[in-house]
């Protein structure tokens, strides 16, 4: 059986769970092909029983009926007000009261548990959110941001303007990914910051550039002192879905694709001038260059992250040798947020912008 968070624990079992305080016995409500009734104590003993007639999905039946497909169930709940508080009542034991069993709910709330489908569970109160959020707040640690340092991050008036339709032609084409795997996912839930690669290459070439990176094991050691420690979960690499509103000037030279921005530089820009001014741009995102912050000393310290493990490289064999590199585009950033795909497009139109003189 599943954990008290789960909602389903096969496919013929569906529950519905309120939580109570832990010297209290808990009620849930399983949709089954028959009825029954689970009791877990505070002591995590679970008591499953054939429910009583009174509890039976059949009792509660007539009120799942008159739940119209269109109505949420704060509506239904409130138009079956009545009909709700006689069938919800029956749920409790006999010897139940407010403070024991299935702590007392308004009718609404009683109709969710009492209708034999699995629907939502009850929502949070407004003081328990309030104080997840205050101690969200007080453990937040900002990570640091692409595009934070001396980047125009509103372009589409000048990408509009007739003086960049007069200096600008097409020449060569980069496409821009984000990657991520298995091991950046378990360091992302150990430092409670997206981590991903972020990278540009060839038109056309993204497929061949990220099974490169799971070959390479890009970013999968770190040093414990001078001992190179290779971690798992590096070897395969995938894209990462971009966010779909990501480039918002029809008029630049970034074109979004699920899997990556297909940039089309400035006649007379070559790769290389693209790729030093994108990694000088970029900087400020730079998980690296953050990991040697006081601000993240303080963040792993809190956390109890042994900050060298926070510090990627690359293990490179040369000869006989192996060798480690640093991994330099490891970034924060959210690849489907918004805000933050946004900022990267942006830094991608300055690179170009600045190179038209327009910037």
């Amino acid at each position: 059986m599943h954990n008290s968070n789960s909602n389903s624990f096969s496919s013929r079992f569906s529950i519905l769970f309120e939580p109570t305080a832990a010297d209290t016995d808990t009620t849930i409500i399983i949709r089954s092909p028959e009825p029954y009734i689970v009791r877990a104590s505070g002591s995590d003993a679970i008591t499953i029983s054939r429910a009583k007639p009174q509890e039976s999905h059949a009792a509660v039946s007539n009120a799942a009926r008159k739940i119209k497909p269109s109505e949420t169930m704060a509506d239904a709940a409130e138009r079956t007000n009545t009909d709700a508080a006689n069938i919800a009542a029956p749920m409790l034991d006999k010897t139940d009261t407010p403070s024991q069993g299935r702590a007392a709910l308004p009718v609404s709330d009683e109709v969710k548990l009492a209708i034999p489908k699995f629907l939502e569970l009850p929502e949070t109160a407004p003081a328990a959110i309030a104080a997840q959020s205050a101690a969200l707040i007080e453990t937040f640690t900002p990570w640091p941001q692409i595009g934070a340092e001396g980047i125009v991050l509103e372009t589409a008036p000048l990408l509009a303007s007739e003086e960049y339709r007069q200096a600008y032609r097409p020449g060569l084409k980069r496409e821009i990914y984000i990657a991520g795997c298995e091991g950046l996912a378990g360091l992302k839930a150990v430092l409670n910051i997206p981590v991903f690669k972020i990278g540009e290459c060839g038109a056309g070439n993204i497929d061949e550039r990220i099974q490169q990176l799971g070959t390479d094991k890009y970013g999968a050691a770190w040093k414990n002192g001078k001992t190179p420690v290779i971690e798992n979960g590096y070897d395969k690499y995938t894209t990462m879905p971009l966010h779909a509103h990501a480039v918002r000037s029809k008029h630049g030279p970034v074109k979004y694709t699920p899997r990556g921005l297909i940039v089309t530089l400035p006649e007379g820009m070559t790769t290389s001038e693209f790729s030093d001014k994108f990694l000088e741009k970029m900087a400020s995102g730079s998980w690296l260059n953050w990991c040697e912050t006081e601000e993240a000393a303080r963040h792993f310290e809190k956390r109890g992250i042994d900050a060298a493990r926070a510090k990627r490289f690359t293990p490179f064999q040369a000869g006989s040798k192996q060798t480690l590199r640093r991994a330099q585009e490891f970034y924060c950033i959210r690849n489907n947020d918004k805000t933050d795909l946004q900022r990267l497009v942006a830094v991608i139109e300055n690179v170009i912008l600045e190179y038209l003189k327009l910037i």
